[in-house]
């Protein structure tokens, strides 16, 4: 859909006598430009999924002549100044939500920079029946913010040298790319199905700009079996890969959790902790064990006995290894 609408809100001339006989004309001109073009479809269900592609690109434009002149008979002179003032801007891609299981996210970067706003200002002599733009020197300031997501917001603006000419002046604010993808990516998933009325639960995260001149892609998933009683957990970043993967049993006899962390696909650090129970009668005995590994080489561990008789008899032994030279053992 393409819709554009102009019109002219001023239109004034005026006419002052002046001292030195000849008539002084005042003379200003207004128009402005708005356009919209949008393109896409849009499909809502049961107001749960939501499905939107396409692009809006609005437009506005206005523009502002001024002329101030003394006239001769035939004879003209005097000054014509041109004001202009734009701002653009552009929406590219895809949106699909499905409730709380899905959201994706598809934004289409530009090309090549993008003016966001711009105003700006043109002066001419008028001498007889001819308009002049003068030539003048323009000194030149620009700005950018830091680089975010390979692009940057820069304002430049434009100030001539000459003071009898100010109005030949400009200001923008542009959108720069600095980088070489084209997309954005964003996706949401989460997931759950029953198994023997237990759930397997998933969430994935994910992040990309491809044909980015770096790595962007931040991706992590976290996946949780009860039926198998493991968690499994990723995360990938620039120069980064980070898993975890965990299994553990939870019994009356027996409560364990094994971890295992690899860094760059290698084995980074390890935790195991297991706590094995018999309890009768009013008597009980734990037989606690808590080890920890880096890179492969155990360099903590617990092991020992807790035993107690209620009411009457409480005992501990316990053995702390790799820490010192010597096993550490507490008794009591």
């Amino acid at each position: 859909m393409d819709y554009t609408k102009s019109f002219q809100f001023l239109d004034v001339v005026s006419s002052i006598p002046t001292v030195i006989g000849l008539p002084l004309s005042l003379s200003a001109n207004g128009t402005s430009t708005i356009s919209i073009n949008m393109a896409g479809k849009v499909s809502v269900k049961d107001w749960q999924m939501f499905d939107i592609n396409g692009y809006m690109k609005p437009e506005a434009v206005v523009n502002i002549n001024c002329i101030m002149a003394v006239h001769a008979g035939r004879l003209k002179s005097g000054v014509k100044v041109r004001n202009s003032f734009q701002s653009a801007a552009a929406v590219d891609g895809k949106l699909l939500i499905d409730g709380t299981k899905v959201v994706s996210v598809k934004f289409n970067m530009p090309k090549k920079n993008t003016e966001i706003f711009k105003v700006a200002s043109e002066a001419f002599i008028i001498s007889s029946h001819q308009t002049i733009k003068p030539k003048i020197e323009i000194n030149k300031k620009k700005i950018c913010s830091p680089e975010i997501l390979g692009t940057s917001v820069c304002g430049e603006i434009q100030i001539p040298n000459s003071v009898s000419l100010p109005f030949a002046s400009s200001a923008s604010i542009n959108l720069e790319k600095v980088d070489t993808y084209s997309v954005v990516l964003f996706d949401f998933k989460r997931s759950e199905e029953t198994v023997e009325e237990k759930s397997i639960r998933s969430l994935i995260l994910t992040f990309d700009m491809p044909g980015s001149r770096r790595d962007m892609r931040l991706a992590t998933k976290l996946i949780i079996d009860e039926p198998g009683r493991s968690l499994r957990f990723s995360f990938h970043s620039p120069g980064i890969k980070v898993d975890a993967t965990g299994k553990y049993v939870y019994t009356d006899q027996l409560k364990s959790t094994d971890l295992i962390v690899s860094v760059g696909g290698e084995d980074f650090m390890g935790m195991k902790a297991d706590l094995r129970s018999e309890v009768a009668m009013g008597s009980g005995k734990h037989e606690p064990v808590f080890i920890i590994t880096r890179r492969g080489v155990e360099v903590f561990s617990l092991d020992g006995t807790l035993h107690y008789v209620t009411n009457s008899k409480y005992g501990i032994d316990l053995t702390v290894k790799k820490i010192a030279q010597q096993p550490i053992r507490i008794t009591g």
